[in-house]
């Protein structure tokens, strides 16, 4: 590939994931002069560019020959795993710091039973009979309430503002 003038539309080499081997490739998109979406021109498959295999076995050497690019993409999905896992917790927390701002604030409040039918506002305290005790955080339109459960935040029904 070093040394040739790329162009969309244009050939180059590169590892085919269906065929499992290097073969020409017709490019369908680049980015900053480098192939990143091309088709196989032997079975017609479109997937992303890889360089060949035959390009990555010169320049390694014998030690890393046992790592390959399906280790990379692994490790790629990991840190995006660790990372969606990371910013899912510190939802948790926040939704957790929130719930015990409302207990405090509501200690002494009673609680009423959900139901479609009722007319909730908001501070008041509900039991749904799936959730939990729920406190109304806000009334919406179009006959809704948001609602803080220890678990989540929920939008229900109700019969507020009819």
């Amino acid at each position: 590939m070093s040394g040739r003038n790329l162009s969309v539309g244009g050939n180059c080499d590169a590892y085919c994931t269906r065929c499992k081997m290097d073969l020409a490739h017709t490019i369908v998109a680049m980015v900053e002069g480098t192939p990143v979406q091309v088709i196989c021109n032997t079975c017609n498959g479109a997937h992303k560019y890889r360089a060949p295999k035959s390009a990555e076995k010169a320049g390694r050497s014998a030690a890393s020959k046992s790592t390959g690019t399906r280790g990379t993409s692994t490790r790629a999905t990991g840190a995006r795993k660790a990372a969606s896992e990371a910013a899912a917790e510190k939802e948790l927390k926040e939704l957790r710091r929130r719930w015990d701002a409302e207990i405090g604030k509501h200690a002494d409040a009673p609680t009423r039973p959900y139901d479609v039918r009722g007319d909730f506002g908001k501070d008041d305290v509900i039991e749904h009979s799936k959730f939990g005790v729920g406190f109304v955080v806000e009334e919406l339109q179009d006959k809704r309430i948001k609602v803080l459960f220890q678990d989540a935040e929920r939008t229900l029904i109700c019969r507020h503002g009819s």
